[in-house]
C-alpha cells in the first residue's frame, strides 16, 4: 500500500488543524478475531496467575503475549502460542493437539475501533446518567433505557427497535446489558461495561450448546467493550448452582454465546465472585455451569471466569472457534497488524510477513518490536524513535532493514534513535544507503549484536549494555552511565579508539580487535579484558578496584594501569608498562618495552614472565618474582618483603632501601647490588644463586644492617662478594667462586666452607649453567638446608644436578643398582658397595675437584651385592674426590672425602 505525497501533506495539515495526535494508521491485515482466544496479559492487576485447568476445553487457536498458566489437565485442540519462552505450570498434564509455539512475535493489541462510517447509530450519552438494555429477537433488536443505579422494571417499554438489515453497528455511550437471539449481521459497541444477562445466540444455532453448521449460518455478531464484558449473576446464567432451573438443565445451568467478543479495557469475567468485599455472597459452592462460546474472544487482560472461593465459584469453559471470522469478521472489527506508521504511540510490533512498513510521521514509540526480515522504509520521516523497550530480532541471513525511500532526502541522518531506552535488544540491524546510526545512543540496558556502526559514536545513559559481534568504524566514546552501570564488548571490531569517561561497576572487553587505544578515564569497580588484540595503548587512568587482563596482545607504546587488584594472565605487551596502586598477580606474560614499572603497590606477584627491558618496583610492601626471564635489570626501591626465586635475569638485581629481601635459585647476569639505610630493619638473604658476568661484583653490599649468602656460585665477575658497609653481623657459607678477576671475597671475612674452584658448568659460553657430573658443587651445599628433589644433599648454585646417590647410611635405589661408600670421610680405606641386577664389567673413574680424572679401575661384578675396596693410595692424595661407577648402561657418582 502506497500513500501519495498529497495525502501525506493533507493528513499532516489535519493534525495541525485539529491539534490532536493520531496514534497510527493501519492497513488491513489480520482480523482480531482470527484467534479463538487472544490476550495481551495473562495475570490480574495483583499479579495473580489465571490458570487453564482440567474443566477447560479450547477448540481453536490460542495466543497470548504473556506467560500462559497451566494447571492439572486442560485440553487444547488448536495451535497454542505465546511470545514468552515457557508456560507457568502447576502439576500440569495438559493435552495439546499441536506442539505449542514459544517466542513467537508479540501481537499488537489495538485500540477500540472508531464507530463511524457505514450504517450505524450512536445511542446514549455518558453525561445523562442512564443505562441501556438490548434484547435481540431474531431480525430485530429492542432497546430499553432507565436511570443508572435503579433496577430494571419489567413493565418498561422499549424506546426504540432496530431492524438488523438497516444497520452495520450500534454504539452505546453508556452502560449496556444484553441477551437474545440474532438473525442477521451486526456489531454492538459500548464505551462502558457490557453485561450478558442470558444466552446470546445465532438463530441458526441449537440453543443447548450454541453449535451450528458454519456453511449454513449467515448470522454474525460482534460485541466490543471499551471496558469489560461481564457475565451477569442471573438465574438464567446459573445463579446459585442453577438451583432454580434444576441442576442438570443445561439451558438453566450455563451461558451460551455466539459472538466475536473483544474487551479492550480489561477482560471477559463474571459477576459476584464471592470475594470478601462482595456485597452479595452466594452458596458454597456456587458452580454456575459452563460457558459455551462459539466465536472468538480477545481481551487485553485475562479475567477470572472461575474462582476457588466458596469451594468453587463460576464457570467451566468450552470455547470453539468460528472459523468464518478469519476472512469475514463482523463490521468494524479491528485488525491486528500495522504497516503504515504515523505519529506516536505506545507499542509498535512489526514482522516480515507484513513488511515493508512505511514511516510517514514522527515515528516515535515507547516500545518497538521487530522480527527477522522486517523492512522499514522512511518516507518523510527523519527516523524511527524508541523511548522505552526496543526489540530487534534480525538474523545474519534475514536482517531487519531500515532504508529511505529517497536516499537523497535527509541523507546522513540516523534511521533509528534510542532516546534513553529502558531496555534494548538489537540483533542484525542493517541500515542501507542514506541511513546512519545516531551519533549518540542511549540504549539503557540490553544487548546490541551484529551491527555495523559507520561513524563515530557517543554512548550515554548506559545501565547494563552489551555489544556483541559489532563493528565500530570510528571512535567510540562512553560518557554517562545509569544505575546498574555495566558495559561490555564481545567479539567486536574497533577501527578507531575506545574512550570511557564515566563510572561503571563493570567494564568488559572479550575477544575484540581494537586498532587504536583504549582510554578508561574514570573509576570502575571491575575491568576485565580477555582474548583481545589491541593495536594502540591501554590507559586505565583512574583506579579500577578489580582489573583482570588475560590472553591479550597490546601493541601500543604505553600500557598504564591504576588498579587496586590486578591480574595479568597470558598477555603480550609491546610498549612501556606502568602499573600503580596494585595488588595482584602477573602470570605467563611477555613484556617487550624498555621498562615494566610497578609503583605504589601493596602486594605483587610475577610468575613465569618474559621481560625484555628493566623490571622496576618502587614504594611497595611485598614482591614475589619467580620462574621468569628478565633481559634487563630488576630494580627494587623502597619495597619490603621481597622474594626473587627461580628466575633468569640478564642485568642483575639492584635493591635499595628495603625491609627484607630474599634471592633464591636465580641465574643472574650482572650481580646483586644491595643498599639500605641503617635506620631500616633490612637485610639480604642470598641462597643458591648462580651469579655471572657482573661488571662490579657478583654481590655488592654498599650498605646493609646484615646479610647472608649461602650455596651461591660467583663466576666470571669482577669480584665475587664485595662488602663496603655492613653494620651488623653477616654470614657466608658453602659459596663457590671462580674466575672473578679482582678477587673473590673483598671487604669481608668469608667462611671456611666457602671455596674457590671451577664449578664445571656444562657450557657457560652458551649460557648453559647446569653442573657437569664432575662438578665440585654437586651435593656440596650447606648440610642444614633442605635436600634437593632427588633426595640428595643440596647442590651449590641455582640449578640442581639430578642424580641418585647414598652417603654413609642413606641409600637410594636406582633402576639397575644402588651404591654406598663406607666409611666416608675416611683416612686409609673405604668400601664401595652396590647392588647390581646384571653381571658384567664395572668401570670406576676417579675425578678431583677440578674435574681431572686421576684414576680408572676395571672390575668384574656379579649379579647381586658387590663390594670393592678403595684405598687412599688409589686416589693419589688427600682431599675431595668424585667416584663415578658405570654398570651396564647406567652410572652414578659418589663423593668421597680422603682425610690426611
Amino acid at each position: 500500500m502506497f500513500i501519495t505525497k498529497s495525502l501525506v501533506i493533507m493528513l499532516a495539515s489535519l493534525l495541525v488543524f485539529a491539534g490532536i495526535l493520531i496514534p497510527d494508521l493501519t492497513c488491513a491485515q489480520t482480523p482480531l478475531c482470527q484467534y479463538m482466544f487472544l490476550t495481551h496479559l495473562e495475570h490480574t492487576r495483583d499479579r495473580e496467575i489465571i490458570w487453564f485447568w482440567t474443566p477447560d476445553t479450547m477448540m481453536g487457536p490460542v495466543h497470548s503475549n504473556d506467560y500462559i498458566g497451566l494447571k492439572f489437565s486442560p485440553n487444547f485442540y488448536g495451535q497454542v502460542s505465546t511470545s514468552q519462552n515457557r508456560f507457568h505450570q502447576f502439576q500440569a498434564n495438559p493435552y495439546f493437539e499441536f506442539e505449542p509455539l514459544f517466542g513467537v512475535p508479540a501481537l499488537h493489541f489495538p485500540d477500540p475501533p472508531e464507530f463511524a462510517g457505514g450504517e450505524g447509530i450512536h445511542i446514549g450519552n455518558p453525561d445523562e446518567g442512564m443505562q441501556y438494555r438490548l434484547v435481540m429477537e431474531n431480525d430485530f433488536g429492542f432497546v430499553y433505557c432507565w436511570r443508572d443505579g435503579l433496577p430494571f422494571e419489567e413493565e418498561l417499554e422499549p424506546i426504540d427497535e432496530y431492524f438488523w438489515e438497516d444497520f452495520e453497528w450500534l454504539y452505546f455511550d453508556s452502560p449496556l446489558e444484553m441477551y437474545g437471539v440474532i438473525d442477521g449481521i451486526i456489531t454492538i459497541g459500548c464505551s462502558n461495561n457490557i453485561r450478558l444477562l442470558d444466552n446470546v445466540l445465532y438463530a441458526a444455532a441449537e440453543p443447548e450448546y450454541g453449535m451450528f453448521v458454519e456453511d449454513e449460518c449467515d448470522d454474525m455478531l460482534g460485541v466490543i467493550s471499551a471496558r469489560e464484558i461481564i457475565i451477569a449473576n442471573t438465574t438464567a446464567n446459573g445463579r446459585d448452582n442453577g438451583w432454580n432451573g434444576g441442576r442438570f438443565q443445561q439451558d438453566r445451568h450455563s451461558i451460551v454465546i455466539n459472538a466475536a467478543l473483544a474487551a479492550f479495557g480489561e477482560s471477559l469475567t463474571f459477576e459476584d465472585q464471592n470475594d470478601e468485599w462482595d456485597r452479595r455472597q452466594g452458596p458454597a459452592p456456587d458452580e454456575r455451569g459452563t460457558i459455551y462460546l462459539t466465536g472468538s474472544l480477545a481481551q487485553y487482560r485475562r479475567g477470572y471466569v472461575h474462582r476457588s472461593n466458596h469451594q468453587g465459584t463460576g464457570y467451566r469453559k468450552k470455547y470453539v472457534h468460528d472459523t468464518r471470522l478469519i476472512d469475514n469478521p463482523p463490521p468494524l472489527f479491528p485488525e491486528i497488524d500495522e504497516r503504515i506508521i504515523l505519529g506516536e504511540g505506545n507499542n509498535l510490533e512489526l514482522n516480515a510477513e507484513n513488511s515493508p512498513y512505511y514511516v510517514i510521521g514522527d515515528g516515535g514509540y515507547h516500545n518497538i518490536t521487530m522480527t527477522a526480515g522486517t523492512e522499514i522504509i522512511l518516507k518523510d520521516s527523519l527516523a524511527l524513535t524508541c523511548e522505552g523497550e526496543l526489540r530487534i530480532f534480525g538474523t545474519e541471513d534475514n536482517p531487519v532493514i531500515i532504508r529511505r525511500e529517497d536516499p537523497e532526502i535527509f541523507s546522513g541522518y540516523p534511521g533509528l534513535i534510542l532516546d534513553r531506552c529502558d531496555s534494548t535488544f538489537i540483533r542484525n540491524l542493517q541500515l542501507e544507503e542514506g541511513i546512519t546510526w545516531s551519533r549518540e545512543l542511549g540504549p539503557g540496558a540490553g544487548i546490541i549484536e551484529s551491527c555495523d556502526f559507520s561513524d563515530s559514536l557517543k554512548i550515554n545513559y548506559v545501565h547494563d549494555i552489551e555489544f556483541r559481534n559489532c563493528t565500530f568504524r570510528d571512535t567510540v566514546r562512553v560518557y554517562r552511565s545509569g544505575n546498574r552501570r555495566r558495559i561490555a564488548f564481545r567479539e567486536c571490531e574497533f577501527d578507531g579508539s575506545l574512550f570511557i569517561s564515566t563510572y561503571f561497576d563493570t567494564i568488559e572487553l572479550v575477544d575484540c580487535e581494537i586498532s587504536d587505544l583504549i582510554d578508561i578515564g574514570s573509576f570502575s569497580t571491575e575491568f576485565r579484558m580477555a582474548f583481545c588484540n589491541l593495536g594502540g595503548s591501554l590507559l586505565v587512568r583512574r583506579s579500577a578496584t578489580n582489573l583482570r587482563i588475560e590472553d591479550c596482545q597490546i601493541r601500543g607504546n604505553d600500557f598504564f594501569i591504576n588498579s587496586e587488584e590486578t591480574q595479568l594472565i597470558h598477555c603480550d605487551v609491546w610498549g612501556e608498562v606502568s602499573i600503580r596502586d596494585a595488588t595482584g598477580r602477573i602470570e605467563d606474560s611477555q613484556f617487550s618495552g624498555q621498562n615494566l614499572i610497578i609503583a605504589d603497590f601493596d602486594q605483587m606477584e610475577l610468575f613465569d614472565c618474559e621481560i625484555d627491558g628493566n623490571l622496576i618496583f618502587s614504594n611497595g610492601h611485598s614482591v614475589l618474582l619467580t620462574e621468569s626471564q628478565i633481559v634487563g635489570e630488576v630494580q627494587l626501591i623502597y619495597a619490603g618483603n621481597i622474594r626473587i626465586m627461580e628466575n633468569r635475569i640478564g642485568s642483575g638485581i639492584s635493591v635499595a632501601n628495603t625491609n627484607g629481601c630474599i634471592v633464591h635459585h636465580n641465574v643472574l647476569h650482572g650481580g646483586v647490588k644491595f643498599t639500605s639505610r641503617m635506620d631500616m630493619v633490612s637485610g639480604l638473604t642470598l641462597n643458591n644463586n648462580t651469579i655471572v658476568d657482573a661488571d662490579t661484583a657478583g654481590l655488592l653490599i654498599r650498605e646493609a644492617n646484615w646479610f647472608t649468602a649461602n650455596n651461591n656460585i660467583f663466576y666470571n665477575n669482577r669480584t665475587g662478594i664485595f662488602v663496603e658497609t655492613c653494620h651488623k653481623a653477616y654470614t657466608t657459607s658453602y659459596n663457590c667462586s671462580f674466575m672473578n678477576s679482582d678477587g673473590h671475597y673483598l671487604g669481608m671475612i668469608h667462611s671456611h666452607s666457602d671455596f674457590i674452584s671451577d664449578p664445571m658448568f656444562v657450557n657457560p659460553q652458551e649460557g648453559d649453567y647446569n653442573l657437569s657430573p664432575a662438578s665440585p658443587c654437586i651435593d656440596a651445599g650447606h648440610p642444614d638446608f633442605s635436600w634437593d628433589s632427588d633426595g640428595t644433599r643440596i647442590d651449590i648454585g641455582a640449578i640442581p644436578y639430578e642424580h641418585s646417590m647414598s652417603v654413609e647410611n642413606e641409600r637410594t635405589l636406582t633402576r639397575d643398582f644402588s651404591i654406598t661408600a663406607s666409611p666416608n670421610p675416611f683416612n686409609s680405606r673405604t668400601n664401595i658397595r652396590f647392588v647390581s641386577e646384571i653381571a658384567g664389567r664395572t668401570i670406576i673413574d676417579i675425578y678431583d675437584l677440578n674435574g681431572r680424572k686421576v684414576n680408572s679401575l676395571l672390575y668384574e661384578v656379579s649379579k647381586g651385592i658387590n663390594s670393592i675396596p678403595l684405598s687412599g693410595h688409589e686416589l693419589g692424595g688427600t682431599g675431595m674426590f668424585f667416584v663415578k661407577i658405570r654398570c651396564g648402561n647406567d652410572s652414578r657418582i659418589v663423593k668421597l672425602i680422603y682425610l690426611p
